[in-house]
């Protein structure tokens, strides 16, 4: 038996509004949802208290700290700690956006992206 419920939003926490915008048209294959983009994983939090999603994205740098803080708060949050969180790390220069992208592609699939991460 099928317990997981269909994701209807979505938000995106990135530091790099240029990998958002390949977030989303992956998302858009994926799944048929709202996507709700945060430019900054640090100042997330409030957002998606206010949505309250069916997934968070979390996509920052290896040395994000706002993005870490950003991650321990969902998973305490009572309201929020049984959200999915999938998060994007990445390491590296803006010429590597298209690969990073392609990776994430090549690895992600609709159950992977509702499976509880928390």
């Amino acid at each position: 038996m099928n317990t997981r419920r269909p994701i209807r939003s979505v938000v995106v926490a990135t530091t790099h509004p240029e990998r958002g915008e390949l977030l989303d048209a992956l998302l858009v294959h994926a799944v048929d949802c709202d996507v709700i983009y945060v430019e900054s994983p640090a100042k997330a939090y409030s957002r998606i208290r206010q949505v309250a999603p069916d997934l968070v994205i979390v996509h920052s740098n290896i040395d994000d700290g706002g993005a870490c803080r950003l991650q321990s708060m969902l998973k305490f949050d009572e309201d929020l700690s049984e959200v999915p969180v999938v998060t994007c790390v990445i390491q590296g220069s803006d010429a590597d956006l298209e690969d990073d992208v392609a990776t994430s592609a090549q690895r992600s699939t609709l159950a992977a992206l509702s499976a509880p991460m928390n």
